[in-house]
């Protein structure tokens, strides 16, 4: 499993519904299976499978314009951030998030048209720099639907069980929220289930981070 999931494959795991009674002769009984929980790059929490150095991100961003939504989780952590930036240096902050986070796995909408990556599944995230080495993901397009607004305010609403999205800060972020909710529709796709581990979000605002550029990161 481990070599499929570092190809960018699915593993599904599938399990058995029906047992053998004692009378009932191997062969002869039609068993009744159903998948349990899908694997991928990004929502691996299975702690033979990850390498406890690093955090394994599943992320999602969303383009609007010159505009991006990012959200990001480790879902063996539970950790959940989401952002929204824009302007002159947007691309610029996108690409350092991605080198700095090296999601195992990006979520992109089906129209989405990203300058940094390539629509192509599987495949390893392309740099506008044409250097692959900034990140080790691979990416995932998910159909446009999923990336409805109103969908992804009821997933988050019903995830951390409140009323409104404003105390996170999300309420003036849409394109975070976009890709946030992404992210969870993911999550319970994949997994079969609710995902409890994830209690919070944190939102970051653009006017408290700094761009830094992949040299920079790289000097650091």
């Amino acid at each position: 499993a481990h070599r499929l999931l570092q190809r960018g494959h699915r593993v599904v795991i599938v399990e058995q519904d029906d047992e053998l009674s004692p009378g009932d002769r191997p062969g002869k009984k039609v068993i009744t299976r159903s998948v349990a929980r899908v694997l991928t790059p990004g929502t691996i929490i299975d702690l033979d499978l990850l390498d406890g150095r690093t955090n394994n991100y599943l992320a999602a961003i969303v383009v609007e314009g010159e505009t991006y939504g990012l959200a990001y989780c480790d879902v063996s952590t539970g950790e959940f951030v989401a952002t929204e930036f824009g302007g002159e240096h947007a691309v610029t902050r996108l690409e350092g998030e991605l080198m700095r986070l090296l999601p195992a796995e990006v979520l992109i909408s089906q129209d989405s048209l990203l300058p940094l990556v390539q629509p192509v599944q599987p495949a390893p995230i392309e740099s506008v720099t044409d250097d692959p080495q900034w990140t080790k993901g691979h990416v995932t397009v998910w159909p446009s639907w999923r990336w409805d607004l109103a969908t992804a305010t009821e997933q988050l609403l019903r995830q951390f069980d409140v009323v409104t999205l404003d105390g996170y800060g999300l309420g003036t972020q849409p394109l975070a929220t976009r890709a946030a909710g992404a992210v969870l529709q993911y999550l319970h796709e994949t997994q079969r289930s609710a995902v409890p581990q994830i209690e919070r979000i944190e939102v970051v605002s653009q006017a408290t981070t700094m761009v830094l550029d992949q040299q920079t990161q790289r000097n650091l």
